[in-house]
């Protein structure tokens, strides 16, 4: 079993990706008496803070199955992420997208059993650029970041992620919509921006956005989505792996979103789950991954005085990309 973990890899990353897809929506003001533009753009200013926390929650389990159908493997991993950032518009282009920002990681932990990893808590980032032109430079950190820690900010922060601009426009609709009204996210788009799109068959994805309610100016949206894989996340002497069931990634995801003001406050929470069995090595395998993911972004936040504010050109260490793994492209997240 040791060989196929590697294999797997990329197929967590689509996880981030499922659920992270869905935070990208945000709202915007009211466009008339019982329609609303959800597709405006945050316009920051120089100075803006925003306080974000996220929580996040990884599971897989990877198991042979045996002749008499009993599934025998090691016990499922889990992997908890919990952190709170402080992020300050430094610089804006013309259009009033940041592209630069400053990061200060208040708490960072990820606990995978009985060890915690928290190198990251106390780094302050440097962010610089937007899309895929983004640099993330670890500006100051208390101590050495683990693998883990670089890769998560990378996920994050890292070049090729794209910017909240962009990403939000994957889910919402074209066109102001009604309570109740249901649109389809424009998929197409976001896997051509995404390695993810090379595993997924696009024939057969399909996804339904609605506006549920508008209430005390927040507007709460739901989002669905299934996401089929074309085949087993790996392959096996060059070939791919067909599954033999299962297969398809399933997204589920609600949306809170404050309306009005020139950057929109906003909450979700996601599932994503992607269960399947195939065969490889003559065996069949069973794989079970399930992604939860919790975001919370406060408009303002209190920015410690004790850190200053970096000079562009001062050095600093560059954030790693997530690791490619040989088998194929890396899925990475789109996240805020």
């Amino acid at each position: 079993m040791g060989n196929l973990t590697p294999v797997l890899r990329p197929v967590r990353g689509l996880l981030r990706v499922a659920a992270a897809v869905l935070v990208v929506a945000v709202a915007s003001p009211v466009y008339a008496a019982d329609v609303y533009d959800l597709a405006k753009q945050d316009v920051w200013v120089v100075g803006d803070i925003v306080t974000t926390t996220v929580v996040e929650r990884d599971v897989q389990e990877l198991k042979f199955v045996e002749a008499d159908g009993k599934a025998v493997g090691k016990p499922a991993s889990e992997i908890v992420v919990e952190a709170r950032l402080i992020e300050r518009c430094l610089a804006i282009d013309a259009a009033g997208n940041r592209v630069r920002t400053l990061v200060y990681v208040v708490s960072w932990s990820a606990a995978d059993g009985t060890a915690k990893d928290t190198s990251l808590a106390g780094a302050v980032l440097d962010v610089t650029g937007s899309g895929r032109t983004r640099v993330a430079r670890v500006a100051s950190s208390r101590e050495d970041l683990t693998k883990s820690a670089s890769a998560w900010l990378g996920r994050r922060y890292g070049g090729g992620r794209p910017d909240p601009a962009s990403a939000r426009a994957y889910w919402l609709p074209k066109a102001p919509v009604a309570v109740g009204d249901v649109w389809s996210a424009d998929l197409s788009a976001f896997l051509d921006a995404m390695a993810a799109g090379t595993r997924l068959d696009r024939s057969k994805t399909t996804s339904t956005c609605t506006l549920t309610s508008v209430e005390k100016s927040v507007a709460l949206v739901t989002c669905e989505g299934s996401l089929p894989l074309a085949s087993f996340p790996g392959k096996e002497a060059g070939k791919v792996i067909p599954w033999k069931s299962g297969g398809t990634q399933l997204v589920k995801g609600t949306i809170s979103i404050g309306l009005g003001g020139r950057v929109a406050p906003f909450k979700g929470v996601f599932a994503s789950s992607l269960a399947g069995e195939a065969e490889m090595g003559g065996k069949s395998v069973s794989l079970v991954m399930k992604k939860d993911q919790r975001i919370d972004i406060v408009v303002g936040g209190e920015w410690p005085p004790t850190i200053r504010i970096p000079e562009p050109e001062a050095p600093a260490v560059p954030v790693p990309a997530p690791a490619v793994p040989p088998e194929g492209p890396a899925m990475g997240a789109m996240g805020m």
